[in-house]
């Protein structure tokens, strides 16, 4: 694979393009199925991506050492983390967090199971004076029911793994639509982990490209893409060059795949302009 085959040539931009969802484990942690720090750099490094932020595992949630200890080997200039959140810290505990890259919480709801408003709202409250957001993962069903309680929030908030909208969930839906309503009104989506919405489970983005467009149209500024490595929920991982380019053909245009994949994400996670 080489990053001279994209559509666009990525190497070019002023923002490195920013892999925003990934989890990634010390070489320390590893186990069977949980690739080590150095071959997700590997990976990485064949689509060019020069950014990374990196999602604490749900299986090591009270661990939050060994996703700091990746950002840094990788390096604060190049990595961010978002954590699940701790109910004992304090405002000390958020500096010292922020200072080792954390620049959101991440939060997760499984299937039926309604979104925790007052939780979200407490959480905010703590977290918007230091310019974290709100990382929330939730099924189809329940954005009708929250989203105009999560643009209420004092702090971002970003939608996770495109909304986790099935692949029966039609455009005109109510669920489809909450969210579309959700990034006009200046909520934020995640373009990552195609294969939860395409009809059997197929890691491309272009078959949800009406889907993509839609939130495009709404809010351009505030969509960012991750690559979702290492696909755990997957018995086969995925071509990563082939979904990406996938996702280099709905964004039709290089200002927008800067947007999407580099420059939206420099301004979410506190990067500089500089390239790495």
């Amino acid at each position: 694979m080489s990053t001279t085959n994209f559509r666009f040539d990525l190497s070019a931009w002023p923002h490195p393009p920013c892999d925003t969802h990934s989890h990634i484990y010390p070489d320390g942690v590893n186990s069977p199925g949980h690739p080590s720090l150095a071959e997700y750099l590997r990976v990485i490094g064949t689509l060019g991506v020069g950014r990374h932020v990196v999602v604490h595992a749900k299986a090591l949630r009270h661990d939050q050492r060994c996703t700091l200890d990746v950002v840094q080997s990788i390096g604060l200039e190049r990595a961010r983390a978002v954590v699940w959140e701790e109910a004992s810290w304090n405002d000390n505990d958020l500096e010292r967090l922020h200072s080792a890259g954390v620049r959101g919480i991440r939060t997760l709801y499984a299937a039926g199971v309604p979104v925790d408003v007052a939780a979200l709202q407490s959480t905010a409250a703590k977290i918007a004076p230091h310019g974290w957001h709100l990382l929330v993962q939730a099924e189809s069903f329940a954005w009708p029911g929250c989203v105009d309680a999560l643009l209420a929030l004092p702090c971002p908030v970003v939608v996770d793994h495109i909304g986790r909208l099935g692949p029966d969930i039609g455009l005109d839906s109510l669920e489809f639509q909450s969210l579309v309503r959700f990034v006009r009104e200046g909520g934020w989506i995640k373009f990552a982990a195609p294969y939860y919405g395409t009809r059997h489970g197929a890691a491309d983005f272009g078959e949800l490209a009406p889907r993509l467009r839609a939130f495009l149209d709404a809010g351009s500024s505030r969509v960012i893409w991750g690559l979702n490595w290492p696909h755990l929920n997957l018995s086969d991982r995925p071509d990563e060059h082939a979904t990406l380019e996938s996702l280099l053909q709905v964004l039709d245009s290089e200002s927008l795949a800067r947007a999407v994949l580099a420059e939206n994400a420099a301004r979410l996670y506190g990067f500089s302009a500089t390239s790495v």
